[in-house]
């Protein structure tokens, strides 16, 4: 049967060292250390050499384990108890913690494992706990230091049914496995800045739609020239010489079905001015930035962040527009023809720092290099944030990989966003403004 011990958590507070201690000391007679425990009635350290030996050799192997297959008791780590026994407490000298560590420094090599010593007292008598922390992926594998009679130093020592024994071929290829899983693991976190005040919701009334588009018509159709004046066989009206000297391949009437035409999608223009307008103004910007407070050198780093459903992502006032894909404005009536540029190669848009998929909800920013201990700023983010999350808190999840890694990190944000929302306001001049 198991101890009668919360296991749950690691056992840290001279209250819970007690506890284990207790549990020990009324286990049945038959019960078995196990790979998290070991308890000694007795250990002469300092005095006897083979004590001395003997309690490094079992940190040594609690050292070696695997670190997912005793996670689950207190949280991987282990502890030798000095001084119980399933019936029994003895008392345990006191040694002093200078010399203790000698003892063990010389067998065990600092930090391979990372150990302490504390003495407790149970029924009247001093016990002394070692607690040795849980093993990790990339750990190094720990190494018998010194020689010791017959057992030269560089032995390599495990647990293995709950007792401690030198490893065996395979258990050093699992200790390999263990130190390259290190390897492959990204180290580095993700933080988020609020640049602008606050984060700010925007509302999009269709009622400003309207008046935005009724104005778009009025513009576009009065570029159309007036009709002409009543003229007799020995005039020729000014207006009639200004309409000639207009350079347009369209007739009107062309020029009244493409309006058309353009009013009846002009929505999807109106979203991407007024998301421009948004950026421009800093409503909802965010500064992401990669931390590496680790020694390795994290090449190609990339960055996925995963948004709430609904919520865009934009680095420039451009980028509206590939998300929104809006009709092209038709250029006013008697203007020369518009070259458009996004047309040539050579003026094509270049794709910059951000992969936006609108349907995924995520954004792929373009790898980078993140040294050792460094940090590494992605560009400025800037959010379109529909005015139903006004007041909420945005929580977006995050993944980060790198070519030096076979792993990933990941985690989330939250980020707190305004109430009320922005409001879309009046139009003029052929562009939307906020109010």
């Amino acid at each position: 049967m198991a101890l009668a011990v919360d296991i749950a958590r690691a056992l840290r507070t001279r209250a819970e060292l007690i506890s284990l201690v207790e549990a020990i000391r009324d286990a049945d007679p038959t019960e078995h250390e196990t790979d998290w425990v070991e308890w000694k009635r007795e250990l002469n350290l300092g005095a006897d050499a083979d004590h001395t030996f003997e309690a490094a050799r079992h940190i040594l192997g609690f050292g070696n384990r695997d670190p997912a297959a005793v996670a689950s008791y207190c949280e991987g780590t282990a502890y030798l108890v000095v001084g119980a026994e399933p019936g029994s407490v003895q008392e345990v000298p006191s040694w002093d913690p200078a010399d203790l560590d000698n003892w063990i420094s010389r067998y065990v090599a600092s930090g391979a494992p990372r150990w302490r010593a504390d003495r407790v007292e149970v029924d009247g008598k001093h016990v002394v706990v070692f607690t040795i922390e849980a093993p990790s992926p990339g750990d190094r594998i720990c190494t018998l230091q010194h020689g010791f009679d017959r057992t030269p130093a560089g032995r390599i020592f495990v647990r293995r049914g709950g007792k401690t024994h030198e490893a065996s071929p395979a258990e050093i290829a699992h200790l390999e496995a263990r130190l390259l899983r290190g390897q492959a693991d990204i180290e580095v976190t993700l933080e988020a800045e609020v640049v602008s005040s606050e984060l700010n919701a925007l509302e999009l009334p269709d009622a400003a739609f309207e008046r935005w588009r009724e104005h778009e018509a009025d513009d576009l159709f009065g570029s159309l020239p007036a009709p002409p004046a009543r003229t007799d066989a020995f005039s020729f009206p000014v207006a009639s010489i200004a309409s000639l000297a207009r350079f347009d391949s369209r007739s009107q009437d062309e020029f009244r079905a493409e309006v058309e035409e353009y009013l009846q999608h002009s929505k999807q223009r109106w979203l991407s001015l007024a998301h421009q307008k948004a950026i421009d103004a800093r409503m909802a910007a965010v500064q992401l930035t990669i931390v590496n407070r680790g020694s390795r050198n994290f090449p190609a780093t990339q960055v996925e962040l995963s948004l709430p459903a609904g919520v865009l992502a934009f680095i420039e006032e451009s980028d509206p527009d590939i998300v929104f894909d809006p009709p092209r404005r038709p250029s006013p009536y008697g203007s020369p023809p518009r070259i458009d540029l996004d047309a040539i190669p050579a003026f094509a848009r270049a794709s910059h720092e951000i992969d936006f998929r609108q349907s995924e909800g995520v954004v792929r920013f373009l790898p980078v290099d993140v040294r050792p201990g460094r940090s590494h700023q992605l560009p400025e983010l800037h959010l379109g944030i529909p005015a139903e999350l006004a007041g909420q808190t945005l929580k977006a999840s995050w993944r980060a990989t790198s070519t030096g890694a076979t792993s990933w990190a990941d985690g989330s944000l939250e980020l707190p966003v305004a109430d009320p929302p922005a409001v879309l306001g009046r139009a003029g001049g052929g562009d939307a403004d906020l109010e």
